[in-house]
This record gives structure tokens, sequence and C-alpha cells, in this order.
């Protein structure tokens, strides 16, 4: 066994994957459909922070820009 597959070994020794059964059935349209309803909301919680995000930073150049003068 060469160095490299020793450390390959090693490595692989450490993790613990637990793969379970995999199955190869494919979703059904509601899950689809419902994946798709929770990526959606993930995005729309996204955008609503970023614009907050925004707000706040802007607010904050003016503020810092007021004392200045």
């Amino acid at each position: 066994m060469t160095k490299e597959e020793k450390s390959i070994v090693k490595i692989d020794s450490h993790q613990q994957l637990d793969t379970g059964t995999i199955e190869s059935e494919k979703p059904d349209e509601k899950e689809v459909a419902y994946a798709l309803d929770i990526w959606k909301k993930t995005i729309d919680v996204q955008q609503h922070f970023n614009t907050i995000e925004m707000q706040i930073r802007n607010f904050a150049v003016q503020a810092l820009l007021q004392l200045r003068h």
C-alpha cells in the first residue's frame, strides 16, 4: 500500500457516513411542489432581510454624513 493510499484509508476511516438505503424512485408532484414552495419562501425571506440591511446601511451613511457637516 502506498503512502497516498494509506492517507486515503486514514481519512476514510474517520468519516462516519450513514448512507442508509437509496431508493431510485422519483418524487411525486406534491413533493416537488412543496419543495418549490419552500424554496420560494426562502428567497422571499432572504430578499426581505437584504432590503432591511440596505435600509439600515443607507440610514447609517446619511447619519454619518450629517454629523460631518
